[in-house]
């Protein structure tokens, strides 16, 4: 990717000059939304490099930045340090390349919302029989009769039956509430 800050996601820190495959690999990013972390921490050029050609010779070493972590623009805050250890013994010309993130993880709250209709109601023998043969009187079933307009009737005799048998009754909260002002709450 080479030294200096081209986009928003490459940093300015890299290592050496661009080439083509530095420019496909912005482009990547660019497109995925993604984040370059190695280029984003100004370190020691020592701690930049991943890569080091096996066959040096004293007089020319080929050392290069190769390997890269990626991660998506929303997260680049959480990572707080990337850099290469060149001195681990890995048996590789490849240097491990560590990053050190903050993960702050939020509890996603789920509203215990609780049906429109007292399903326990129909323990009782008598109203699952009303309802039952509420049931039997609503539902007409015509052969002719398109499906969409079948469902909808059928959505429309249930949801009749839940609020005339199975509705809900509000707990009153406190000794003042009436029914009337609870009617005026819905």
């Amino acid at each position: 990717i080479g030294a200096g800050r081209t986009s928003k996601y490459v940093g300015q820190w890299g290592l050496g000059e661009r080439n083509d495959r530095g420019d496909m690999l912005e482009n990547f990013v660019e497109v995925n939304k993604m984040v370059v972390l190695n280029t984003q921490f100004q370190l020691h050029p020592r701690h930049l490099y991943t890569w080091k050609s096996p066959k040096d010779k004293p007089d020319k070493i080929v050392k290069n930045q190769i390997d890269y972590i990626m991660i998506n623009q929303r997260f680049r805050n959480s990572c707080t340090y990337v850099k290469a250890y060149p001195g681990a013994d890995i048996q590789s010309d490849h240097n491990p390349l560590v990053g050190v993130f903050k993960v702050r993880l939020k509890r996603i709250r789920r509203n215990k919302k609780e049906g429109n209709c007292d399903i326990r109601k129909l323990k009782e023998s008598i109203i699952k029989r009303k309802v039952g043969e509420s049931l039997n009187q609503k539902i007409q079933i015509k052969p002719n009769m398109e499906v969409e307009k079948e469902i909808e009737s059928l959505q429309k005799t249930i949801m009749d039956i839940k609020t005339e048998y199975l509705s809900r009754d509000t707990a009153k909260r406190k000794s003042w509430m009436t029914d009337e002002i609870l009617e005026l709450m819905d």
